[in-house]
């Protein structure tokens, strides 16, 4: 019993960068018109970390929740490359079909790149998640994706542990925005719109004081 009375408590964590992140932790945006109308000054909770091994490397994968439930997704540059986070909202199958073309789409799986315009004006509260036009930059590569956090033990075989999937990469004409699809082994299909910001858009962040 009197072991407890002198128990040290653990150091409290120091946040110097996102890439130190935790599920729990929170992380407030500055209400700069850089990033989309909807994480604009807003506060996210780290729910939960997952990973994506692509082919230069491990990069985990933030899964956050804003105030009102609504959920989006951020990864970190590497450590060698200018600090930059990539907020990643996915896209419903209805909300693909308004904003873009069928037959744009279907090209993605050509051998040439696609083109894709992008009717923002038919979903308002997405127009500052998108570029207007988009232009291939990857066709058909390989990933593999893991359901949870993989910085610590790192991944030696992600063949047989990690779930396998074929992706196609977008570049926007307005350089911040990338679109990306996702093909799984099971033949679903994701559309995930993204936004490229600086580091310096957090505003404040706080580690979970569990």
């Amino acid at each position: 019993m009197f072991k407890n009375l002198f128990k040290k408590k653990a150091a409290p964590r120091d946040l110097n960068s996102p890439r130190q992140l935790l599920t729990g932790d929170i992380l407030e945006l500055k209400p700069r018109s850089i990033l989309p109308d909807d994480l604009r000054g807003v506060s996210l909770t780290v729910k939960k970390i997952q990973a994506y091994q692509y082919s230069d490397g491990l990069y985990p994968e933030f899964v956050l929740e804003t105030s009102n439930g609504s959920i989006i997704t951020m990864m970190c540059s590497p450590e060698e490359e200018e600090d930059c986070l990539y907020f990643s909202r996915e896209l419903k199958k209805g909300e693909v079909e308004k904003l873009f073309n069928g037959d744009e789409l279907a090209e993605l799986w050509e051998e040439g790149p696609a083109s894709l315009k992008v009717n923002r004006e038919a979903i308002a509260e997405l127009s500052s998640w998108l570029s207007g036009n988009y232009h291939q930059e990857i066709t058909s590569a390989t990933a593999y994706f893991f359901t949870d956090d993989q910085r610590e033990s790192g991944v030696s075989s992600y063949e047989d542990s990690g779930e396998k999937l074929q992706y196609h990469e977008c570049e926007g004409s307005e350089g911040q925005f990338s679109l990306t699809v996702e093909v799984w082994e099971d033949g679903s299909t994701g559309f995930y719109a993204q936004v490229a910001v600086p580091f310096s858009i957090i505003a404040e962040m706080w580690p979970n004081a569990s």
